[in-house]
């Protein structure tokens, strides 16, 4: 099988997934090809290493939203009658029009298939994200099949019009400890936690945005009712104190209040 992936974007620590499973992809099938379509630059190039994948680095100059525009309009297919691939295989946006070979979309932004209210927590401005949206369901209206992380995600998807009927649900890769960068903990946050570790609490931490896939929602109700049960425990975690009220309301202000969430 001949695949071509593309995934038009720069460097980056947040491609490490997509490149831990297509490395994984090229051990586990050495007698299939694939084709990495990215930005000249993309840390996507250190799939050359694998003898089975081929890097297609297309310049994008000074405008990468121009060059994806023009790759979603008619250059996939370009490369498609070029390398001849079995299936296309992109990320987040793919094409615009109908291609001549099936074509798979990996959907990893929440923003573009949760409800609109839902994108005002997205850091780009408003427009840019609606524009986002806009060209990533012109790429789902015409792709065969969806590929998804989390069931959430498959669910939000499925209600927007023109999805396929194929959606599928697949994990992301685990990172392992070559792909996390250490970083130190600011210091509102260590003097919180050093706080709690005088105070004999056991401490949880949990890393995600405030994104209702991320279930924030269950891990206050479930600490609530172990701090109801009189567990010594602290929970932390990686979201603003309003954030955390706004999910889990008077249960999550109680729980700040007293120093047990942080």
């Amino acid at each position: 099988m001949r695949i071509l992936f593309q995934y038009l974007s720069g460097g980056g620590g947040g491609l490490s997934n997509i490149i831990l499973l297509l490395g994984a992809y090229a051990r586990e099938f050495p007698d299939d090809e694939v084709i990495v379509v990215c930005a000249h630059g993309s840390d996507l190039e250190r799939l050359s290493a694998f003898p089975t994948v081929r890097i297609a680095a297309i310049p994008t100059g000074r405008s990468k939203e121009w060059t994806r525009f023009r790759l979603g309009i008619g250059g996939l297919q370009r490369l498609v009658d070029a390398y001849r691939p079995d299936i296309v295989w992109s990320l987040n946006l793919g094409a615009y029009r109908k291609l001549s070979v099936p074509n798979l979309l990996a959907v990893n932004n929440p923003h573009q298939v949760y409800p609109r209210a839902i994108t005002r927590l997205h850091p780009g401005s408003p427009l840019r994200v609606a524009l986002l949206r806009y060209f990533f369901r012109r790429s789902l209206a015409v792709a065969d099949a969806a590929l998804l992380q989390t069931p959430l995600m498959a669910d939000y998807l499925r209600e927007v019009p023109g999805a396929p009927a194929r959606v599928f649900v697949i994990p992301k890769a685990v990172e392992d400890e070559a792909d996390v960068r250490n970083a130190p903990l600011p210091t509102a946050l260590s003097d919180e936690i050093s706080r709690a570790r005088a105070r004999g609490h056991m401490l949880w931490l949990y890393v995600g945005t405030a994104l209702p896939h991320k279930n924030h929602a269950t891990i206050l109700r479930a600490f609530g009712e172990l701090e109801r049960r009189g567990t010594n425990g602290c929970l932390v975690l990686t979201i603003s104190a309003s954030e955390a009220e706004a999910i889990g309301g008077e249960r999550a202000a109680a729980l700040i209040a007293s120093g047990r969430l942080i």
